[in-house]
C-alpha cells in the first residue's frame, strides 16, 4: 500500500495505482497524505482509488474505473446520474450546480452541492479514452476518472485543474498474450 505525506505548498504529487500514473497539485500548505486504497474488482470493471486526507474532516478521492467492455461514455448520462446520486442518495441537495469543464485536456463536468450541515461536496468526472461511436449519437470508452472532494473550493479547483491520469503502457498485456 502506497502512502505519501506532504507538508509543503505547491508540491506536485506523482503516484501509481494499479496500471495508472496519477499526478496533481493541491497547491496548499495543509498537511495531507495520499494513500492507495485496495482494488475493487468485479467482472464488469476494476476501480483503482487514491485517498487524499488531512487531519481534519476534509479530503478527496480519485477513482479510476476500467471497464471490461466498451461502455456508453456520453457525459450527459454520467452527469444526470451524478446529480441524482448527490441529491437523492448522498443528501447534498442544497445549492446544487453543474458545470462543463476541461479536465486533463478532456471534456468533463463538475457537480456541487451542500448538505444540511452546510458542508460542500464537489464531484468532477471525465472519460480518459472516450471516442465517438459509429453506432449512433453516443460516445464509448473503457476508462472513467472521478474526483470527490470536500476540500475548500480553491484546493478542489487546484486538484481538478492539475489532475493528469495516464495508463502505464508497460503493464498492459499485448494481444499476443490474450489469444
Amino acid at each position: 500500500m502506497l502512502m505519501l505525506t506532504s507538508a509543503a505548498p505547491a508540491i506536485a504529487e506523482k503516484i501509481s495505482t494499479g496500471p495508472f500514473r496519477v499526478s496533481f497539485d493541491l497547491n496548499t500548505s495543509m498537511n495531507y497524505s495520499v494513500k492507495e486504497e485496495p482494488l475493487v474488482a468485479v467482472p464488469a470493471y476494476s476501480v483503482y482509488k487514491l485517498l487524499i486526507a488531512t487531519n481534519n474532516s476534509s479530503g478527496a478521492e480519485i477513482g479510476i474505473a476500467e471497464y471490461s467492455n466498451l461502455t456508453d461514455s456520453s457525459l450527459l448520462m454520467s452527469r444526470n446520474f451524478e446529480v441524482l446520486r448527490m441529491t437523492a442518495l448522498s443528501g447534498y441537495n442544497r445549492n446544487v450546480s453543474s458545470i462543463d469543464l476541461m479536465i486533463d485536456r478532456k471534456e468533463g463536468f463538475a457537480v456541487s452541492g451542500i448538505n444540511s450541515l452546510g458542508q460542500r461536496l464537489v464531484y468532477a468526472f471525465y472519460w480518459l479514452d472516450s471516442k465517438p461511436c459509429e453506432c449512433g449519437p453516443v460516445s464509448i470508452g473503457t476508462i472513467s476518472v472521478g474526483v470527490t472532494s470536500t476540500y475548500p473550493i480553491n484546493v478542489t479547483r487546484s486538484l481538478v485543474n492539475t489532475l493528469h491520469v495516464e495508463r502505464n503502457e508497460a503493464k498492459r498485456p499485448s494481444l499476443g498474450k490474450l489469444f
